[in-house]
């Protein structure tokens, strides 16, 4: 017998004392097999070796792509730190702003207040047309050549007196003084005042004077003019065009 017992795993000839081995047949076998198991497990450790290879590169691709990744990660992360810095800075600009356009619509708000004062400070909206009220101590009016206009703003302030009178009929001896008076006007001076020279007087002789007008704190205007005498028959008098303050600025609106 060429071999008495065999390997477990590849039945590998095994021999005792009294086998005698034959080359071409035992040997020959155990060897082909040896060299068939030996190929296959060397081509198994090259595809292991292949299949490591392959997956160390894989393992260093993801970890190249990890890496891309984190970076653009920490990129991403930088312009969003510098978006909030920016929007930040863009709040405390707008609350910035918001203050200054609160601050300017508050001094529009006081600009027009004080617009609207001085719009009602200036409109002369309550007017008074006098003619028949007027009366005179010397003379007649003649009413159908007599206008005064009386026009003060709402706060009775400020305002204007304009117009003239016609006084007929006058007959004096000596030298008398001429007082015409226009009574309830709507001008209310905190105490009575005197316009000096703001009335000019016409005769029929055409000499001309100048004459103070007074008011009183009941609106009552009166008109002096002195040195009246027997030359007048006829005397016009000119309310010269002027606006008057007639309160104080501290009393007045």
């Amino acid at each position: 017998m060429a071999y008495t017992n065999k390997t477990v795993n590849y039945e590998l000839p095994q021999y005792v004392a009294d086998d005698k081995p034959t080359y071409l047949g035992d040997f020959n076998s155990a060897m082909s097999k040896i060299d068939e198991v030996m190929k296959t497990n060397a081509d198994s450790v090259a595809d292991a070796n292949g299949q490591a290879s392959n997956a160390v590169s894989q393992a260093q691709q993801a970890s190249t792509t990890a890496t891309s990744a984190l970076n653009e990660v920490n990129t991403v992360k930088s312009q969003i730190t510098t978006i909030n810095e920016k929007d930040s800075q863009q709040d405390t600009s707008i609350s910035a702003n918001s203050e200054a356009i609160t601050t300017l619509q508050g001094r529009v708000s006081t600009n027009e207040t004080d617009i609207k004062n001085i719009e009602d400070f200036l409109n002369l909206s309550n007017t008074q047309i006098y003619s028949s009220q007027i009366t005179t101590n010397i003379g007649q009016i003649d009413t159908s050549q007599t206008s005064v206009k009386v026009s003060v703003n709402k706060y009775s302030s400020y305002g204007q007196i304009t117009g003239k009178i016609r006084i007929m009929n006058m007959s004096v001896s000596g030298s008398q003084v001429l007082k015409v008076t226009i009574p309830n006007t709507p001008i209310r001076p905190d105490s009575k005042m005197t316009i000096q020279s703001g009335l000019c007087c016409r005769n029929d002789k055409n000499a001309v004077t100048f004459a103070d007008i007074t008011i009183d704190t009941d609106g009552t205007i009166t008109l002096v003019q002195p040195g009246i005498d027997s030359s007048f028959i006829v005397n016009i008098l000119y309310l010269i065009p002027c606006i008057y303050y007639f309160k104080d600025f501290e009393n007045g609106e």
